[in-house]
């Protein structure tokens, strides 16, 4: 069961109707997040595994792709790579 935490060196905002991480250490590194992405950082909270975000994300939205799981695991995965989160 791989839980997963935000990595405190990211100042998360909401501008307008975006979302963007900002990596305090350096900050021309900029990520925007949809709605989606964004759902699934909040649930970077050391509380939630990538099965419980994808039960969640299909009772919040309801036109979620067959592989929801498949492309939570990728955009979890990147995140980890790019340092945003850490696994616990």
């Amino acid at each position: 069961m791989k839980l997963y935490i935000k990595n405190p060196k990211f100042a998360y905002k909401k501008i307008v109707s975006r979302y963007v991480l900002v990596d305090i250490r350096d900050e021309d590194q900029i990520h925007r997040l949809n709605p989606i992405a964004s759902d699934i950082w909040e649930m970077c909270d050391g509380k939630h595994t990538v099965d419980e975000m994808v039960k969640i994300m299909s009772k919040r939205y309801s036109d979620v792709p067959l592989n929801l799981k498949d492309d939570i695991v990728v955009f979890v995965n990147k995140m980890l790579k790019s340092d945003i989160i850490k696994e616990i």
